[in-house]
């Protein structure tokens, strides 16, 4: 998927902040090996939580930048503490820990505010990538579920709203398929630049600010079908 133009935090010295995260899974040692490997990837593990109401109850007293969340855990699943972390504090991004694809579908997922979903069989590497992308305003699904993402992205003229023109919401489905500006420009035979003009028009007309919640636009106007 693409990667957003946020800007990271900085500290005054110049250098990039490490991300504060906020680890949830009702599995101990995933938890404790997490705690201890993540932080040797440039990140700080503010606090971890074995269920999805701990986890909310944490987001509120604790600065965060992104919530790491198990999709199944007792007392409350992972896609209601996204959906109440969100609500608490719009600017923290969520990535969804799956056992697999079958635990939960991207639409799902993205509706409820959460900005990926990785699945736990992936490594390390791909733990920290995701992290970052989601840290930076950006979106990251696990590549298995790339065939029903494809399928997830339709025509449908009618969904159009909120002034969009048709140019601009083809722009939309195009950045929201993980198209790139120069992709969507060579996609719509148009310059890079009339792509990036597009691009700023309809964030402007949504007042949308990063490509995850631009995705979470398109599932509620039904651009999305997953």
């Amino acid at each position: 998927m693409p990667v957003s133009t946020s800007s990271p935090a900085f500290v005054p010295n110049g250098r990039e902040a490490p991300l504060r995260l906020l680890l949830a899974d009702d599995h101990r040692i995933l938890l404790e090996t997490l705690g201890r490997v993540l932080p040797t990837c440039g990140f700080r593990v503010v606090e971890w939580a074995e269920n999805g109401r701990r986890a909310v109850a944490l987001a509120r007293r604790c600065r965060i930048d992104v919530a790491v969340l198990d999709v199944k855990m007792p007392v409350m699943d992972g896609l209601e503490a996204a959906r109440r972390i969100r609500k608490v504090d719009e600017r923290v991004q969520v990535l969804m820990l799956a056992d697999g694809p079958e635990d939960a579908a991207v639409g799902d997922v993205l509706a409820l505010g959460a900005s990926g979903i990785i699945l736990k069989a992936q490594g390390v590497n791909d733990l920290a990538t995701a992290i970052r992308l989601v840290g930076a305003g950006s979106l990251y699904i696990s590549p298995v579920y790339s065939p029903a993402v494809s399928r997830a992205f339709v025509d449908r003229p009618e969904a159009r709203g909120d002034g969009l023109t048709p140019r601009e919401t083809e722009v939309l489905r195009l950045i929201a398929a993980g198209k790139s500006m120069k992709q969507a420009a060579a996609d719509l035979s148009v310059s890079v630049r009339t792509a990036e003009w597009h691009r700023a028009s309809l964030m402007r007309k949504l007042k949308l600010r990063d490509t995850a919640t631009l995705v979470r636009y398109a599932i509620r106007q039904g651009l999305v079908v997953a």
